[in-house]
């Protein structure tokens, strides 16, 4: 999909969220109300992912939510830290406009910016930790959405992937559904219609990827989550390369 595709279907979720709004999170109230919280915490997952890692108590800890929507999940509450959370959706212009006409007080507002170009907003080794929450499968180039958050990383520091698998497959190739994330043979992948890019072949020997031990769902069945824990820097030409090489393309 390119970007003036992408562009196109970006309405529908604005309109998704406006009803979001209007009916103080639909089907989902808990993630309404947790999102609104002005004492909204750190998810757990972060936590034992900082924990594991033997990130020190009291600790500073820099967070990017790429791809945030209206109002990000990921709060900056923890008892054993002490976090600053940056929210960047690429329709935050239009979701800032949904809170001020729906009145909500939100705890953090999102800046406006694209995964793919993340280097016109940051430089690089910014964050400790990046949460990319059914999110980057939207994007109209995750591959480069997702090269330009690891640079963002700091060495040693974790992005997370949250995700339904195989997103596009259920939703038909609709809308922004045109990307599936997927754990397939071990190994963290993006395809779309057909065309399969293997993203822990591509991170060999510049990263940890954790995957869980799951075969392949459809998206209304589970939620997978891939750790990307960043080793080395990676160039975009060594990327390209790699996958070439990989015969991922």
């Amino acid at each position: 999909m390119d970007r003036l595709e992408w562009e196109k279907h970006t309405h529908e979720e604005i309109e998704f969220w406006d009803k979001w709004f209007r009916t103080r999170g639909g089907q989902w109230p808990d993630d309404y109300l947790r999102r609104i919280d002005p004492q909204q915490r750190l998810p757990d997952l972060i936590e034992k992912v900082l924990a594991d890692k033997g990130v020190e108590r009291g600790s500073a800890i820099r967070i990017l939510d790429l791809g945030s929507g209206p109002l990000t999940y990921v709060g900056s509450h923890s008892d054993r830290y002490s976090v600053e959370v940056v929210a960047i959706d690429p329709l935050a212009d239009a979701y800032n406009l949904l809170i001020q006409k729906h009145g909500i007080a939100a705890p953090l507002l999102p800046q406006k910016g694209e995964a793919e170009r993340l280097d016109c907003l940051f430089t690089p080794q910014t964050f400790d930790l990046i949460w990319i929450c059914n999110s980057l499968d939207h994007a109209y180039d995750p591959v480069l959405g997702l090269f330009q958050a690891y640079k963002t990383l700091k060495t040693g520091g974790t992005m997370l992937l949250v995700f339904h698998p195989n997103e596009a497959d259920v939703g038909n190739y609709q809308g922004l559904h045109n990307w599936n994330f997927d754990v397939r043979a071990g190994n963290f992948v993006m395809e779309s219609h057909g065309q399969l890019i293997n993203i822990s072949g591509m991170l060999d020997k510049f990263a940890k990827i954790k995957v869980p031990a799951t075969k392949a769902l459809h998206a209304p069945k589970s939620k997978l989550v891939v750790e990307v824990q960043k080793v080395s820097e990676i160039s975009l030409f060594d990327l390209l390369s790699k996958n070439v090489e990989t015969g991922t393309f």
